[in-house]
């Protein structure tokens, strides 16, 4: 539950640059007119070199998140009401960072099965207006690996009989897996590739 107006995700092995940060967040929240999100910038930590490895932020603007560059959850505080609108399902640790962007991202994606329990590793995405097969071809072409059927109905030309009828017709998806080595540099990736297909693809 959310009692404040902002919302910031800090992960166990993540931490604020400095004791200022949040003040500094707060003042710039308040003089630029209360904006939906305030981001800043990422830094890796190595405890091998037992220093900040470098500056993995970027600016980020309007043109560049219509092509489907995200910006890492790590330097994002948004405002509440925007995470009630996304919501952010807390059943599932990966996939619900993973979906949550995608939603926020996409939305027109549709996240099937998202308020019933289900494999907590596994994300089922589905689009309006695309082919699932030319989504697994342009997600692999961007290095990232996804299917759209199962096993035993790869080889058919047909979209999922199971698709459409959860879906009807002329709905694309894909299943995203993840497991014990998915980082979050792995799920802002995937994000970033399914938003830019999609955005290529569909008005």
């Amino acid at each position: 539950h959310v009692n404040g107006e902002l919302v910031y995700f800090l992960n166990s092995d993540d931490s604020f640059y400095n004791h200022n940060t949040i003040a500094e967040v707060v003042d710039l929240y308040i003089r630029h007119d209360r904006p939906a999100v305030i981001y800043g910038d990422v830094m890796d930590y190595s405890d091998v070199i037992g220093k900040k490895g470098g500056r993995t932020g970027r600016e980020i603007r309007l043109e560049h998140v219509k092509k489907g560059k995200g910006i890492g959850h790590q330097a994002m505080f948004m405002q509440a009401e925007v995470l009630k609108k996304h919501k952010f399902n807390e059943q599932y640790r990966i996939t619900a960072d993973f979906e949550q962007q995608v939603k926020s991202k996409i939305p027109a994606a549709v996240v099937t099965a998202e308020h019933i329990e289900r494999t907590p590793h596994i994300s089922h995405i589905a689009v309006k207006g695309i082919d699932s097969e030319l989504l697994v071809i342009e997600l692999d072409a961007r290095g990232v690996a996804v299917s759209a059927k199962s096993a035993c109905k790869n080889e058919n030309d047909t979209e999922s009989e199971i698709m459409e009828t959860l879906y009807g017709r002329g709905y694309g998806a894909v299943r995203f897996s993840f497991g014990r080595t998915t980082t979050k540099h792995d799920i802002e990736r995937a994000v970033d590739a399914f938003s830019a297909v999609i955005k290529k693809y569909t008005p």
